[in-house]
């Protein structure tokens, strides 16, 4: 029982860091953005495209929508 529920804990946990992560990394190519936009003006956009391009990389190789699939099916199985 106790090794069920701790397996339970971290297939939960799991896409909580990862979306941690992958936010934190939002911030950042935001704050990069806002910066570029304060200091230089207008942001291009090519270089629009390529955070949208990069973020959605993020998203992919962090294999976010997997791990919060099994999450859900891990609470579905416990109810």
């Amino acid at each position: 029982m106790r090794i069920n529920f701790n397996r339970s804990i971290n297939v939960r946990n799991i896409p909580l860091i990862q979306l941690t992560i992958v936010l934190i990394v939002c911030a950042i190519i935001s704050l990069v953005l806002g910066i570029y936009k304060g200091i230089i003006g207008s942001v291009p956009v090519w270089l629009l495209g390529f955070s949208f391009l990069l973020i959605g990389g993020m998203v992919i190789v962090s294999g976010v929508v997997p791990q919060t699939v099994r999450a859900i099916r891990d609470l579905q199985e416990w109810q």
